[in-house]
């Protein structure tokens, strides 16, 4: 939400996301990356501070904790949900560490409960990347809206993207918007993505519906599905991922088959040009050395049907059969 432009359409854009999310503020930013960025640097953080996130997630977050000058640092993942681990994240925190960045990841929450304990503790910043995790709720409470501020990129028509950071604080608020200004969208990009905008929960209780359909078509297939959610926990399911042993040769069966799979963060960040200056070894990130060999997507759309995802798992099942 704005002052600065009343009745506009970015006002009403961010009105809108405010609402969705459940904070006072939504500020909107070209990409996920600069709101992200935004944030860091209203914090601020900046050289000699470090920030704390998953090494497996997209490039986009460790580049944006870069660009503030700051020291990168990996903590490795939860092996069910591959969201950050709170009790691996306390491990690398030091006198110099500013804020923890948890990502989102296919829908899924990461712990908030237990990150946010473990940053009230140590007075850090938590700065959620939800992108992937739009209208997820954790504990009840929408991510975004948990963590002292939030950051996401929506991704519309021809792939054209919007970022966009939200907040409960009034100064950090004030501070993102002086250093990103709303200009960078414009009031016809702004009512596009407000029409877009409008039918989320639809298509977010769709997505919830084709999970549950996956996870009924392939119980007793030898792959590892994702958790069911604990009580008050809703993933969004922006992706439906399973993990497997065979990832290489599953893909390229459903890809004979006419089916697309996606082997998702087969490169993990500590392996990424962006973490060479930092000295990252493998070794140290177990959980996530595995997902990123193992991970892969399959089709997942708002308007899949039962029918589709029925012969998918058939698919699945068969390449099993014969191996």
């Amino acid at each position: 939400m704005t002052d600065d432009h009343p009745s506009s359409p970015l006002s009403a854009l961010e009105t809108a996301i405010a609402k969705k999310i459940g904070v006072k503020y939504a500020v909107l930013s070209s990409s996920g990356r600069q709101a992200l960025q935004t944030v860091l640097q209203a914090v601020p953080v900046g050289p000699g501070d470090e920030v704390i996130t998953s090494p497996f997630a997209d490039s986009c977050v460790a580049a944006a904790i870069v660009d503030t000058g700051a020291r990168l640092v990996f903590a490795d993942i939860n092996p069910h949900t591959y969201t950050l681990e709170a009790a691996n994240v306390e491990h690398h925190i030091t006198k110099q560490t500013k804020a923890i960045v948890p990502v989102h990841l296919y829908g899924y929450p990461a712990n908030m409960d237990a990150l946010m304990h473990l940053a009230n503790e140590h007075g850090l910043y938590v700065i959620e990347e939800s992108s992937q995790a739009l209208l997820a709720r954790c504990d009840g409470i929408t991510t975004g809206s948990i963590g002292h501020a939030g950051c996401l990129e929506l991704r519309g028509d021809k792939n054209k993207l919007l970022g966009c950071l939200t907040t409960n604080d009034d100064e950090l608020a004030a501070k993102c918007r002086t250093l990103n200004p709303t200009e960078q969208v414009t009031s016809q990009q702004a009512d596009c993505w407000l029409a877009l905008l409008n039918t989320t929960e639809e298509r977010t209780e769709q997505r919830r519906k084709a999970a549950a359909w996956y996870a009924e078509e392939l119980a007793g297939i030898p792959v590892v599905l994702p958790p069911d959610p604990p009580a008050e926990w809703e993933p969004s399911y922006s992706y439906y991922v399973i993990r497997t042993e065979k990832r290489t040769d599953l893909k390229t069966y459903l890809e004979n088959h006419g089916v697309k799979g996606l082997a998702c963060y087969p490169t993990p960040l500590y392996e990424h040009p962006l973490g060479t200056p930092f000295h990252f070894r493998a070794e140290d990130y177990p959980v996530t050395q595995q997902a990123a060999q193992e991970i892969l997507a399959l089709p997942l759309t708002a308007d899949i049907t039962q029918e589709e995802i029925v012969r998918v798992c058939n698919l699945i099942r068969e390449f099993y059969e014969e191996a």
